[in-house]
């Protein structure tokens, strides 16, 4: 899990919100669902939009809280775009907490957890969690602390609310453990074949290219696992809590 700097709420949005304030003040005081008030929302832009009327929806939401994340899912971190795989996720359950459906600083976007896959599968993030509370969260600055990574891509928690997070979000299913310690080898070893792992050196220079983006805004995927074995099994830089 990777820390998200909430930005600014675009103004789109905003500007949308209030057009729409007395259809919604409506909802509020009638004690609409929170999944009433999400539908209100359009899915996507008019085809054909009416002047002066304002549209926004969520396909261009989803776009900004993309742009704010670095194109990585808010829990697992695999790398996610604007399309039917990714979904707006509500940190707080807009069924618990309708009030806070159309708040900006409870969106952030996830991937879908492989709720589209055949049966059997494995749920993960959103799709796991549901309407269920997670005491750890990527808008909590700690959250690389309380959340640590393992070479063979497992992820693991010093404290009772880390784990609480990893079994709610089901962030240790075989798929993603597989995945993340590809990723993860793929930076800590000198090459395919060895079993050296890199020097302190160049440690220090991944890390420091792995917290920045890419030319197109993104992060690289599986990066807070990545960084976090960097620091913790060859800069020895292990933080307990």
């Amino acid at each position: 899990m990777k820390f998200i700097l909430k930005q600014t709420e675009p103004q789109n949005f905003l500007d949308w919100k209030n057009q729409e304030r007395q259809t919604l003040e409506n909802y509020y005081q009638n004690n609409a669902t929170g999944s009433q008030i999400w539908d209100f929302f359009p899915n996507s832009p008019p085809i054909q939009p009416e002047e002066p009327i304002l549209y926004y929806s969520k396909a261009e939401l989803k776009e900004e809280l993309l742009k704010e994340q670095g194109s990585i899912c808010c829990y697992c971190n695999q790398t996610i775009s604007n399309d039917s795989q990714t979904v707006i996720e509500h940190l707080n359950s807009k069924e618990q907490f309708p009030e806070q459906t159309l708040l900006y600083n409870n969106l952030i976007t996830s991937c879908n957890g492989n709720q589209k896959e055949p049966r059997p599968r494995e749920l993960h993030c959103d799709a796991n969690k549901s309407n269920r509370s997670i005491s750890t969260n990527p808008l909590d600055s700690n959250c690389e602390v309380q959340l640590y990574f393992i070479p063979d891509g497992q992820i693991q928690s010093h404290c009772d609310e880390g784990r609480q997070t990893i079994e709610i979000l089901n962030l240790n299913i075989n798929k993603l453990r597989r995945n993340r310690g590809a990723a993860i080898e793929g930076f800590i070893y000198l090459d395919s074949e060895s079993a050296a792992l890199i020097d302190e050196t160049t440690a220090s220079t991944l890390l420091e290219r792995l917290v920045e983006r890419n030319t197109n805004g993104a992060f690289t995927e599986f990066c807070s696992a990545i960084t976090s074995v960097i620091s913790r099994e060859i800069l020895n830089q292990k933080i307990e809590q």
